[in-house]
């Protein structure tokens, strides 16, 4: 990948992360690191349809990698 490609997956990523934390912050979720977790997981399912895959990947391996990112930010 070129570096404006992977500028461009970079932006994307940190664009869905802040989304999670908006959703969390709407929720006022004040509750262990497990149940954010786990809102983790029902965020994407919520959301998966709406999602932006990037080019290379598939959108199972994508919303995984999502997953993945999200939750070792919390």
């Amino acid at each position: 990948m070129d570096s404006n490609g992977e500028w461009f997956l970079f932006l994307h990523i940190l664009k869905e992360v802040v989304h999670f934390f908006i959703y969390l912050k709407e929720k006022e979720v004040a509750v262990p690191i497990g149940q954010k977790l786990l809102e983790v997981d029902k965020w994407i399912e919520t959301n998966k349809e709406t999602f932006f895959i990037p080019r290379g990947y598939s959108k199972e391996k994508w919303i995984e990698e999502l997953r993945t990112w999200i939750k070792e930010s919390i």
